[in-house]
């Protein structure tokens, strides 16, 4: 991927186009957006899933709404393999594919947790800069640490 879109996916509200503009027929134009898993096993995520919305509206009203289904998309979404270079290597040496959820963390203050979905975004053909909810699912049970704004 290019490597200037890949940085602009991990701009702030404030910095993010317009989302409500209109087609050429003036139709709202729908955005895809996203309800993102990270699967935390003990303190390692496995795997990340999504699920995608197309969605009209302020980016608060689509952030509502992906709040909202964060329990039904958790069901529905599309399971991924962490990416090929996050690997942990364990005590008998062998390396293994996954991130100690306190490495994420690390990530996310630097603003750098974007890069462990670039493949979803990918997958699903997603905007330069899509609006997202990141929801950590801990031993099978939603977690929430804290609303963020990036």
């Amino acid at each position: 991927m290019d490597q200037r879109k890949k940085l602009a996916r991990g701009k702030p509200p404030s910095q993010r186009p317009d989302r409500q503009g209109k087609k050429d027929d003036g139709v709202p134009a729908k955005e895809k957006t996203f309800n993102l898993f990270l699967f935390v096993d003990g303190d390692v995520i496995g795997q990340l899933g999504a699920c995608r919305h197309d969605l009209e509206g302020s980016d608060q009203q689509k952030l509502s709404f992906l709040q909202a289904r964060v329990e039904a998309d958790l069901a529905a979404a599309t399971r991924f393999s962490l990416p090929d270079n996050y690997k942990l290597v364990l005590p008998d040496g062998t390396t293994t594919s996954g991130l100690r959820y306190q490495s994420y963390l690390q990530l996310s203050q630097m603003g750098k947790h974007i890069e462990l979905f670039e493949e979803i975004f990918v997958h699903f053909e997603a905007p330069d800069n899509p609006l997202m909810c990141i929801t950590p699912v801990v031993d099978g049970k939603l977690g929430f640490d804290a609303v963020t704004r990036f």
